[in-house]
This record gives structure tokens, C-alpha cells and sequence, in this order.
């Protein structure tokens, strides 16, 4: 089954870096082509409560997952913020900072669903448990914590892409993904004038796993940081920022 064409379709051309909200879209299938029903990225699977949640603290070993970026054919989702939202709700903090680049052109987080219903020019990604353990993989709200990075002018892998929780006052439980089984999420396929190679990180609080390498092209402004201290402050609520490098390490998702 082919993914039909969609019209009005948002090719994601940034100029900065972009916090990552990817959804789940589908979980536990056998198939690897099986993605291919799921038309525009819309959330699927046949029982929802037949995911068994497991806690958080469940102590994690390195698992034999793999992860790929299925480049194969035309894909579109739904569910994806495409630009940076603001976090803050103090007026104060807003009139004395909205002259600021960071605040140019961006949506408040309450109107996120006006992004989320639009359709972006994507990648699904594959998650495939090769193992006869059942993997602790993404939270029962529909996220899974993934970034992507690139390889910049000098060959090493740099962040294009950070990821920031929204901050939940209940820590929301696992779902598992089954022995010999996919989960799919999906990532922005970007458009830019620097031809690069791609890849997708994911940490589960103790490993770090990476995705195959495919050729894409970015804006190289993206790799820029430049913005994340005015990030920290906005969701932050203009706190001091005496936790900044530590923030950074949690956003790029390093151990």
C-alpha cells in the first residue's frame, strides 16, 4: 500500500535549532512494511491497553535494538510541532524579552495543536526489538526521546535537534516494545542548502543507541546554540540559569 500524495505538505526549511517532539505512530507490528498503512502518520495499533506499562525505575541493560530510518518511499505525519514554542505565561518575561530573535515568529505552547495538525514532510523510524526480552521504549503519552544529529564541515556528529520534556507532574510509564516486534516514531525531513549525512540518537537513561546514516541536507545555522540559554530561560520561567550546562547535557541526551 503506498502513501497517497498530500497537498499543502510543510517542508521544514529552519534556520535554528529545533526541540524534537516526535510521536509514536504505531506499536508492536511484525512487519517492517507494515508502516505503510498508517496513512499521514496517524497513530495506530489494535488494543492500546494490551501495552503494558513498566516504571521508570526498572533498571535498563543494553538491549539488542536497532534503529532505522526508513528513507524508502514517500512519507507525511501529522503530530509533529515544527518550530520552537514558548513556554513562559509571565507577561513581564515576555514584554522584556519579545524583541529578542529568539521570540520572532514563534507560538506560545498552548497553541501547539495548530502545528501538530499540520502535514510535514517526514521519515518514519523503525525500532526493532532483535532480542527475546521485551524492551522498555517509549511513554505512555505517545513520545519517545530521540534527537537528531548531522555531521558538520569538520566530520564530527553535532546535535541539530534538542529534546525537552514538557514537564509532567506524574512520570509517565513505559510501554514495551515485544521481542522480534517494530514501534515507529517519525522525524522531520529537512530542507537546506548543506548536504550532510543524518542519523537519529536515542538514550534510555544508561545507553546510547544510533540510527543507520542517510544522506539529507540542512541549513549548517542549525548546529548553532546560540539559543538555548534564551530557551532555558523562557521554559524556565526566567529562572538563573546556575543548572544551563547541566540542562544542555539532558537536552542533547548525553550520559
Amino acid at each position: 500500500m503506498l502513501v497517497p500524495e498530500k497537498e499543502n505538505v510543510v517542508e521544514v526549511n529552519s534556520r535554528e535549532m529545533l526541540q524534537n517532539r516526535s510521536p509514536l505512530i504505531a506499536l508492536n507490528f511484525l512487519n517492517d512494511k507494515a508502516i505503510l498503512k498508517n496513512i499521514d502518520g496517524v497513530f495506530q495499533c489494535n488494543n492500546y491497553k494490551t501495552y503494558n506499562g513498566l516504571a521508570e525505575k526498572v533498571i535498563k541493560n543494553r538491549y539488542d535494538l536497532k534503529i532505522i530510518i526508513d528513507t524508502s518511499y514517500s512519507f507525511t505525519s501529522k503530530g509533529i510541532a515544527f518550530k520552537n514554542l514558548l513556554y513562559s505565561v509571565n507577561d513581564s518575561i515576555l514584554s522584556d524579552s519579545i524583541n529578542k530573535p529568539f521570540y520572532k515568529n514563534k507560538l506560545p505552547f498552548s497553541r501547539i495543536s495548530t502545528l501538530e495538525n499540520k502535514s510535514v514532510a517526514a521519515y518514519p523510524v523503525l525500532f526493532f526489538n532483535n532480542s527475546t526480552k521485551k524492551i522498555p521504549l517509549g511513554t505512555s503519552d505517545l513520545k519517545i526521546e530521540i534527537i537528531q544529529e548531522a555531521k558538520d564541515i569538520d566530520g564530527k556528529w553535532k546535535p541539530i535537534e534538542f529534546f525537552y520534556g514538557d514537564g509532567m507532574c506524574f512520570q509517565p510509564l513505559n510501554l514495551l516494545l515485544e521481542p522480534m516486534h517494530y514501534t515507529a516514531t517519525t522525524i522531520i525531513k529537512y530542507k537546506g542548502s548543506f548536504k550532510t549525512k543524518i542519523r537519529v540518537k536515542y538514550f534510555d537513561n544508561k545507553n546510547t543507541y544510533y540510527s543507520n546514516e542517510i544522506c539529507g541536507t540542512i541549513n549548517r545555522s542549525q548546529f548553532n546554540q546560540v539559543y538555548l540559554l534564551d530557551f532555558y530561560r523562557d521554559s524556565h520561567n526566567g529562572s538563573y540559569p546556575r543548572y544551563y550546562e547541566g540542562f544542555k547535557k539532558s537536552i542533547f541526551l548525553n550520559n
